[in-house]
């Protein structure tokens, strides 16, 4: 993540450098929607943090979760769509721009399947964790193992717990 916010400055800087020497520079959409995703790019690490700090606490996702992960496939999106006003603006061949929508579909519907794998294998069984002082933490879906929980499937003599 800290490679591809590094990278999203660096197409940041060029796209300036290149917008000032040919005079495109805030005067047309790609660059103010790119500068304006860019910006708001910026708040992702903090609910990144935020969904964090929530997650270790709570040990599911709450509001934030959501809030990060929507707010970032918006952004994605925003920033796809900007690509292809960068190739308009570019007055590249259309060939570029079919090729550069294809690469976008085929990378997208590769994410929604990927998204939606996920989503299916993830409604399994429900786990008890078992803190070593002797509390039980009901709901965990995921198993950690090398932390200081122990956990174990929900069985029919837990329930009563």
């Amino acid at each position: 993540q800290l490679f591809s916010f590094v990278a999203l400055i660096a197409g940041l800087a060029t796209g300036v450098w290149l917008a000032e020497k040919t005079n495109l520079l805030f005067n047309n959409t790609h660059t103010l929607l790119g500068i304006s995703v860019i910006a708001l790019f910026f708040l992702q690490p903090f609910f990144g943090i935020a969904h964090h700090i929530l997650y270790k606490r709570h040990h599911s996702r709450t509001a934030i979760s959501h809030v990060h992960i929507w707010y970032g496939r918006i952004l994605i999106a925003l920033a796809v769509i900007n690509g292809g006003l960068g190739l308009k603006l570019a007055r590249n061949s259309k060939g570029g721009e079919i090729a550069y929508g294809v690469v976008a579909g085929v990378v997208f519907l590769i994410y929604l399947l990927a998204v939606m794998l996920k989503r299916k294998g993830g409604k399994g069984e429900k786990v008890v964790v078992v803190e070593r002082r002797g509390s039980v933490r009901r709901g965990a879906r995921r198993e950690r193992r090398g932390s200081r929980r122990e956990t174990s499937q929900v069985s029919s003599s837990l329930s009563s717990l």
